[in-house]
């Protein structure tokens, strides 16, 4: 593992499924349709694998800890670069951009991430900035970085 990264933090209580080529991850505190539903409406993107996370997942001050090793678990590497679509707001004590750049260094791959985690619209079908900053998304790659 490159300096700076820890065992992995336990998954127990992290559900995770595949909806196409995208993996939902969510707990049993938040609602299976709405993510599910999220993960299949977004665009297939050649060479790229995304991963939806529910809010309770996203908050998590280990949030980037626990994708190593679920994302060799469920995707093995399969995609060239993997995009995170971190629905409700990062824990405070969590900095999207370094954490997701550590990130593809260990998986190898690039990652894109949001500044600031995503709301699901209603209509379900749609991303909408969680705050005022608007969607900004950065790619991180394993060689440098964003």
């Amino acid at each position: 593992m490159p300096p700076g990264w820890t065992d992995p933090p336990p998954t127990t209580g992290v559900t995770v499924e595949a909806v196409g080529d995208a993996l939902v991850l969510r707990t049993g505190a938040d609602a299976r349709e709405p993510f599910v539903a999220l993960a299949a409406a977004l665009p297939v993107e050649a060479g790229q694998s995304a991963v939806v996370s529910a809010p309770t997942v996203t908050g998590r001050t280990d949030f980037f800890e626990l994708l190593p090793d679920l994302l060799i678990e469920h995707l093995g590497g399969s995609a060239g670069a993997v995009r995170v679509v971190a629905t409700g707001a990062y824990a405070d004590s969590v900095q999207p951009v370094p954490a997701a750049r550590k990130l593809a260094e260990w998986v190898g791959q690039d990652v894109l991430v949001p500044v600031v985690g995503l709301m699901v619209a209603p209509d379900r079908g749609r991303l909408l900035p969680a705050d005022a900053l608007g969607s900004i998304w950065v790619t991180c790659s394993p060689d440098g970085p964003p």
